[in-house]
This record gives C-alpha cells, structure tokens and sequence, in this order.
C-alpha cells in the first residue's frame, strides 16, 4: 500500500512540475532542453528512486550512529571470554560465553 501512495504522490507531483513547465511554455519562456516531460520524468524519477534510496540510508544511519558498531553478540571488551550483547548505543547486560567452534550462544 506504501508503494501505491508513493507512486501517487510522485506522479502527482510530477505532473504539477509538468502542467507548471507547459505553462511558463505557452508563454513564451523556454523551461529547459527536455521541455515540460523532461521535468516530469526527471521529477518522477527523482522521487521513486532517490528519496527512498536517502530514506533508506538515513534510516541506518539512524540505527548505528557514525563510528559505533551495529547492535549484535560482540565480545566484551572486559572479558575476552564472553560475548556482550551491544544494542547499537550502549553495551547491555546480556552475556554469553564464546564458543569458538559455533559462535556465540544465545542466552535462552
């Protein structure tokens, strides 16, 4: 349902750039080389695959800020021994020890 409100809105934005471009032509005012669909398409484009892509990219970086790991079983810094679990920001208290041969184990 979210990609259909997508497309809507894109196409209906589109469309205003469009009628916008198609009148500035009508009075006398070139809108650019590719002309009143060119701006449509461009537009169009513009909304469907680069805002998401932004969002997309904004989202993770909102989920691991610069620099700090992303949330997972890491081994603690104080105890070489365990895994810690790390929740993207801060360390909790959740430990578990490390097994070399299967990974960490998940505390039940």
């Amino acid at each position: 349902m979210e990609m259909v409100i997508g497309l809507v809105i894109a196409g209906g934005v589109g469309l205003w750039v469009r009628t916008d471009a198609q009148a500035l032509e009508s009075q006398g005012t070139k809108v650019g080389s590719f002309g009143p669909n060119g701006w449509f398409a461009g537009v169009f484009l513009l909304l469907i695959v680069f805002l998401p892509m932004y969002l997309i990219q904004r989202s993770n970086a909102l989920k691991s800020p610069a620099g700090l790991p992303p949330r997972g079983w890491i081994p603690d810094p104080n105890d070489p021994t365990q895994y810690r679990w790390w929740d993207g920001t801060k360390w909790t208290d959740g430990r578990t020890p490390i097994d070399p041969g299967d990974g960490p184990q998940r505390p039940a």
